[in-house]
């Protein structure tokens, strides 16, 4: 089994990914890679910068496995693959049709950046497989394409769901799970609060820590850590968290070294997830596997990790619940501690690597 895969933005879930898979499949896998950036220009001219790297290969292989900032047909159009021979396969990370506009983007951002969503209908059209990081994605996506195609004036191509889910698989994304499961809980005095995510609008910051502000003027005892990457622009909370939570804080920024990181996890107690986007959620699973205690809202890929039928204390529907059960987990901590890190090991890339075999196999 031959493979090449081809990562345009290799940086995080994406780098995670990508390393992992070169994990599964050793010397059968040949990787190329461009840098973290510029992901409307990955979109746009990518294909071109890996058809030229394959044509210098001078080689062909079974899978082509393309991650989803990329042009595939480009790709295709250039790099003069033998589709007899080779099958080419979809990853998909995210899209760009299911994802929420910023409230400050007007009209004409959205009509101007409407073809990057375009440009992943037609990546799926034209691949033998592909895959999704989880069922939400797979739903959401192939639900909402019809609706957004009726937005363009004509000779729109034809969407036929039926097709598109026939060819497709869910997998997640491989992680070191049983690493995770062997490190030591650190036991603390009062509940550590944790926020690992990104520091972005579609996180919903503003509702995770305008709570924490009003448990902070309860006078409830917890202790809160911050991590996740930065950007020039970032919500206008974070900027007032040194003034209203610094009593609170026990680290704050972003977290080079990936073993400090998965110390900060082990040192955390409960993870209140707030966020409006999300298609899979590594941060939320590597803490859910160090038993973190979770409170998660009933959407998005969420209930995929843990099944909120079963475990319905530990997830909310709606932002005044969120208030209420986090009030409630911290008021009642440890008597409302829970850990479900056994059920993350579904993600583990020794599981998750025969199952990403099979789906190739079966192609």
């Amino acid at each position: 089994m031959k493979v090449l895969l081809l990562e345009s933005f290799y940086g995080g879930s994406h780098k995670v990914w990508a390393d992992q898979l070169q994990k599964i499949f050793g010397d059968e896998l040949t990787l190329f890679t461009m840098k973290d950036r510029f992901w409307k220009w990955r979109m746009e001219a990518s294909g071109l910068e890996f058809a030229k790297e394959y044509s210098k290969l001078n080689q062909s292989f079974d899978y082509i496995l393309i991650s989803s900032i990329t042009n595939v047909a480009q790709f295709l159009a250039f790099a003069n693959v033998d589709r007899t021979r080779t099958k080419v396969i979809l990853y998909m990370h995210e899209n760009q049709i299911c994802y929420p506009w910023q409230s400050d983007r007007t009209e004409i951002d959205k009509k101007r950046d409407r073809h990057f969503g375009f440009i992943n209908i037609m990546n799926c059209k034209i691949v033998d497989s592909i895959i999704f990081n989880s069922q939400f994605h797979k739903t959401a996506f192939i639900n909402e394409v019809k609706a957004f195609l009726s937005v363009f004036p004509d000779f729109v191509p034809k969407w036929d769901k039926a097709e598109i889910a026939a060819k497709s698989e869910v997998l997640g994304i491989p992680l070191n799970i049983k690493v995770l499961l062997e490190k030591s809980k650190i036991e603390n005095d009062v509940p550590v609060i944790l926020w690992n995510h990104r520091w972005e609008y579609d996180k919903n910051p503003e509702l995770f820590f305008q709570t924490l502000i009003k448990l902070s003027q309860k006078a409830y005892k917890f202790k809160l850590i911050i991590i996740g990457e930065s950007y020039k622009k970032k919500p206008k909370i974070f900027e007032c968290l040194d003034k209203e939570l610094k009593s609170h804080i026990i680290h704050k920024g972003f977290v080079e070294s990936k073993e400090a990181y998965y110390r900060l996890l082990m040192s955390s107690d409960i993870i209140a997830v707030t966020s409006n986007h999300e298609f899979f959620g590594i941060s939320v699973v590597e803490a859910l596997s160090c038993g973190v205690t979770p409170l998660l809202p009933n959407r998005l890929s969420y209930p995929e990790h843990i099944n909120p039928e079963l475990f319905p204390e530990q997830f909310y529907n709606y932002d005044e619940e969120f208030e209420t059960k986090l009030d409630y987990i911290v008021s009642n901590w440890p008597r409302t501690r829970c850990s479900f890190a056994d059920k993350m090991l579904k993600y583990d890339v020794s599981h998750l690597g025969m199952q990403y075999k099979a789906v190739l196999n079966k192609l």
